[in-house]
């Protein structure tokens, strides 16, 4: 785990790929649990965001991973608004990608129906920038293909808790581009010790953790990293499928 002295936000450099004499070092940074800002103090989101906007060349900075929980209460247009205000310092300066968490599919209390990540994140908001790759069917899902330190690389951003739907749409981008290295991104993937065995996300077919692994991980090997927020890290993989897991602690509303 990498932690920076500004709150939650964490710089990855990603040192697990082939290194050759031409590879140039760069960073991935990644922004979790940003829902307490969202609601309570726009302000730091902001100055996250524009943090990570005036160090993207100093820092080589080659994309940026929201791991979900963008805001709190997900039927809130306040909430979605402040997060958009805050994401919007990095159009057009560096790619990104979000992926939603439990709490950005919240309807009401217990509901997970809404569908404001959508509107907000979807689609329609990346249109025009040539990296971005597409979203699945439901728009929940998305990739998008960057070059960085002589690497072409692939980031998956997969709902938290995906339904099979969303899976089969990631193993067709997958297998769209064999061989290209892919860090996927997630909401919910581990407990303190294991892989989460319960889907943070009530409904029929949400996948656990434990599922995820068993039905995508495990299956392709050049998903070589899992960046995923939600608790604490103890890695652990099998040898045969070693996935370098970098998991972000969760910053708690004090």
């Amino acid at each position: 785990m990498f932690r920076t002295t500004l709150t939650s936000l964490c710089l990855i450099t990603l040192a697990l790929l082939p290194q050759g004499a031409a590879a140039e070092r760069f960073c991935v940074v990644a922004l979790p649990d940003t829902q307490n800002y969202s609601e309570f103090h726009p302000e730091v989101f902001t100055a996250q965001t524009s943090w990570i906007k005036s160090n993207v060349a100093a820092l080589n900075i080659a994309f940026v991973t929201h791991l979900g929980d963008i805001v709190n209460e997900g039927w809130k247009d306040g909430q979605w608004a402040n997060a958009r205000n805050s994401m919007d310092l990095l159009r057009g300066r560096v790619p990104f990608g979000l992926c939603p968490g439990n709490h950005d599919l919240l309807s009401a209390p217990g509901e997970w129906n809404s569908t404001k990540f959508v509107a907000n994140f979807g689609p329609a908001y990346f249109s025009g920038y040539s990296w971005y790759g597409g979203a699945s069917p439901r728009g929940f899902s998305s990739y998008q293909i960057v070059n960085a330190g002589g690497f072409t690389l692939l980031f998956l951003h997969l709902e938290c808790a995906p339904p099979g739907s969303e899976i089969d749409w990631a193993i067709s981008v997958l297998e769209s581009h064999p061989g290209v290295p892919a860090i996927l991104t997630t909401h919910e993937y581990l407990v303190t010790d294991k892989r989460d065995r319960t889907a943070a996300v009530g409904g029929a077919d949400r996948h656990s953790g434990e599922e995820m692994w068993n039905d995508l991980v495990r299956r392709y090997d050049q998903i070589v990293a899992v960046p995923v927020s939600y608790t604490h890290l103890r890695a652990h993989e099998t040898p045969e499928h070693l996935v370098c897991r970098l998991l972000l602690e969760k910053k708690k509303k004090q």
